[in-house]
């Protein structure tokens, strides 16, 4: 067994979870790059082994809202769509991980559209700009950041769920501004949105990796 050390750990903010950390991300807790770790077997007792403290020990922490919420990423992509698990305190939780790749060949054999960061048979600004952002591209994730212009035109803020697309812009909190990128979020995915028209914007990506978590 060899021991993690704090410095692996780095911190961030995530705007639907407060404070998060990742582990094995290819950077120290303050930014640097640092050795990737690997494993060579794949039971239980030769992956990450965790105990985490979550509040005062007299406090009871069985509770939904003071669990742990895991996602797993690769190192190269950092997506805001990332599924995860909910994981309740007092309790001890075994994570069974399956890497899934998908890949495709390019047009004219399927939908997606190979050589993005050359292409310009696309509009760009979305992609560059999640690749500024989180160094990485996705299709879903592209698409959100359609629906992020809505909101800041509707509601004259950002859903702080993603980045905001335009500078000087707040982040939706109060209940009416909930309320009305809710009901932005609604309209645009269930009324409004056409793949056709998006894919004008976000091209779907040839290769895209997930990870499905089993507790």
């Amino acid at each position: 067994v060899t021991p993690c050390k704090y410095k692996e750990f780095l911190w961030y903010n995530d705007l639907n979870y407060g404070n998060c950390f990742a582990f094995n991300s290819g950077k120290d807790i303050n930014g640097n790059q640092i050795e990737i770790r690997h494993v060579t077997r794949n039971d239980k007792y030769n992956g990450l082994q965790m105990l985490v403290y979550l509040g005062d020990l007299d406090e009871k922490t069985m509770l939904y809202n003071r669990g742990l919420y895991v996602t797993v990423q690769d190192q190269n992509y950092h997506l805001i769509s990332a599924e995860g698990i909910h994981l309740t305190g007092s309790k001890e939780w075994f994570i069974h991980i399956e890497k899934v790749v998908k890949k495709q060949v390019p047009r004219p054999y399927s939908r997606c559209r190979g050589n993005l960061e050359n292409s310009n048979q696309f509009d760009r600004k979305y992609y560059q700009m999640l690749i500024q952002k989180l160094s990485s591209y996705s299709f879903y994730d592209c698409i959100f950041l359609l629906y992020q212009e809505e909101a800041i035109k509707n509601c004259s803020c950002y859903d702080p769920v993603s980045f905001s697309t335009k500078n000087n812009v707040p982040p939706c909190i109060n209940i009416t501004e909930i309320l009305c990128i809710g009901k932005t979020f609604s309209n645009y995915f269930v009324k409004e949105f056409n793949i056709d028209s998006a894919k004008t914007f976000c091209p779907l990506e040839c290769e895209r990796t997930s990870f499905n978590l089993i507790s």
